[in-house]
């Protein structure tokens, strides 16, 4: 007992910052006894808190520790998932879900994204098709993009959802296009 409570002495806190994206927002301290040990640690923090946006309540973010300087725990952006009973919400009945799962490459990284279109009425599989391919036009642009966070940043609050949406009504009536996850898939 005497030893976990000396060990506990020796640890400092660390402030934990969001990345440059966010703005290098403080979203957590942790304790460590050495600054090497806080490397890899992941944090989640929901996008409500982190944006100060009502409208991204079910939307978490999770960022990894890569570097420390001083007490700042720098981190970049790994992971953006948005609830899954956001999407319990979108999806009624007589209405259809039309799913893609993509792994696209930006900047030499790989990059899982899941978006999920919910149209205003039930469509026939060769409508669900045609969106579905027009989707994955759109996400040939964002494959332009040189940064994942900028990939990020354009799923949550750039016009990439706009140009889906806009598009796709001339195939059918769309209640809304969701990003649901874009994950880092290989760290450098």
């Amino acid at each position: 007992m005497a030893e976990i409570r000396s060990d506990w002495k020796k640890k400092k806190w660390f402030e934990i910052v969001a990345s440059r994206s966010f703005n290098e927002a403080i979203i957590g301290e942790t304790p460590a006894t050495k600054p090497e040990k806080l490397i890899g640690r992941v944090v989640s923090v929901s996008l409500r808190e982190l944006a100060r946006n009502a409208k991204k309540m079910g939307t978490s973010v999770k960022f990894m520790v890569d570097n420390v300087q001083g007490s700042r725990a720098l981190t970049k952006l790994i992971e953006m998932k948005v609830e899954p009973s956001v999407l319990r919400r979108l999806v009624r009945r007589r209405t259809s879900k039309i799913e893609l799962n993509e792994i696209i490459t930006i900047n030499n990284l790989k990059v899982k994204i899941k978006i999920i279109a919910v149209t205003a009425r039930k469509v026939e599989q060769r409508k669900k098709t045609a969106i579905r391919k027009l989707i994955e036009t759109e996400l040939k642009e964002l494959e332009k993009i040189k940064d994942f966070e900028e990939l990020v940043q354009e799923a949550l609050f750039g016009n990439f959802v706009m140009k889906c949406i806009t598009s796709a009504k001339k195939i059918a009536p769309i209640k809304r296009i969701e990003v649901m996850q874009t994950k880092l898939l290989t760290l450098k």
